[in-house]
């Protein structure tokens, strides 16, 4: 029996690329996986005072890309109601509602904007759009994962001897890969451990 591997230089990008191969081939004496496609999302859209609100809507009536998304409609609102309670989101937009037009309300719309973003990142990774760095297969590697709008995007790797790559030179090394909730799992673990995996945001 011959076996083929393929060396990653870091547990999450191995484990990333596993997932993805294993939806894609599905292989027989592997546990069955479905493939994470989703049908709902949360969006933010401003109210009629600017502040911007959580919404749950279909993704294919939307044009814009969603926030953070779900399987199903059952399960974006029991996210959604959990995020609003943990983060006091009913309590602020009641207390905006009762507020009159003038500075305090301005003043506290953009607390409460900057709090409702906040709420989002939280839920997922802690911020919406990044790059996880790790180490490669040999000192002079790094390895790549790109995670934009909450979404995994793929996974590359580059050489240290490019000095401060900007965002659009680490996207150029980045290859596609299928997203599921498996992923979002290693992510998060990978974001809490205490290995050593370099946060780089994306504005």
């Amino acid at each position: 029996m011959n076996v083929e591997y393929e060396p990653y230089g870091n547990d999450v990008v191995a484990k990333l690329v596993a997932a993805a191969e294993r939806l894609q081939h599905q292989p027989r004496f592997s546990l069955p996986r479905h493939e994470y496609s989703p049908s709902w999302g949360i969006y933010t859209e401003p109210d009629e005072v600017g502040a911007k609100q959580l919404r749950l809507y279909k993704i294919s009536e939307r044009e814009e890309e969603p926030v953070l998304s779900f399987t199903s409609r059952a399960i974006a609102g029991k996210v959604l109601n959990k995020v609003m309670r943990k983060h006091d989101l009913y309590v602020s937009y009641n207390l905006l509602k009762r507020m009159t037009a003038g500075e305090m309300q301005d003043q506290f719309r953009e607390r409460l904007n900057r709090k409702v973003e906040k709420a989002v990142r939280d839920y997922l990774f802690g911020q919406a759009s990044f790059f996880l760095l790790g180490q490669g297969t040999h000192p002079d590697e790094r390895t790549l994962v790109l995670v934009e709008n909450n979404r995994l995007i793929g996974v590359g790797s580059f050489h240290n001897d490019l000095v401060k790559p900007n965002v659009d030179d680490l996207r150029s090394f980045i290859k596609p890969i299928a997203e599921t909730r498996e992923a979002q799992r290693i992510i998060r673990q990978a974001l809490r451990s205490k290995k050593k995996y370099e946060i780089l945001p994306i504005d």
